[in-house]
């Protein structure tokens, strides 16, 4: 995504997602790109930060593969798998987005 940012002065990764938001509240990034779970959680812990959803706009270009998450199982788990994959279709986008909400708030940050 960043390099999709007019003349984004892109830096090395940090090591991880406290050093980059250390970086962030503190100027020396003006920003970061994320995972939207996590940028919703810095956003609620850190009132400083906003966090910016571009998933209507089309202003970025990503493919499902930089998007979409995964669940890892041991090959052959058929049962499992069918189990996660019928769960998850019983699941509509808002009430996934009402879950993550939810477990944005109870966070052990946002107490």
């Amino acid at each position: 995504m960043l390099k999709q940012i007019p003349e984004a002065k892109i830096q090395p990764a940090l090591a991880d997602v406290p050093s980059m938001l250390v970086s962030l509240s503190t100027g020396k990034t003006e920003l970061l790109v994320s995972d939207k779970p996590t940028a919703m959680a810095a956003e609620f812990s850190n009132k400083d930060l906003l966090m910016l959803d571009f998933d209507a706009s089309g202003a970025f270009k990503a493919s499902d593969e930089d998007v979409k998450m995964g669940i890892a199982i041991k090959k052959g788990s058929t049962e499992l798998m069918d189990g996660i994959n019928k769960a998850l279709a019983g699941i509509s986008e808002s009430d996934r987005e009402a879950m993550m909400q939810d477990a944005i708030t109870h966070q052990p940050l946002a107490k």
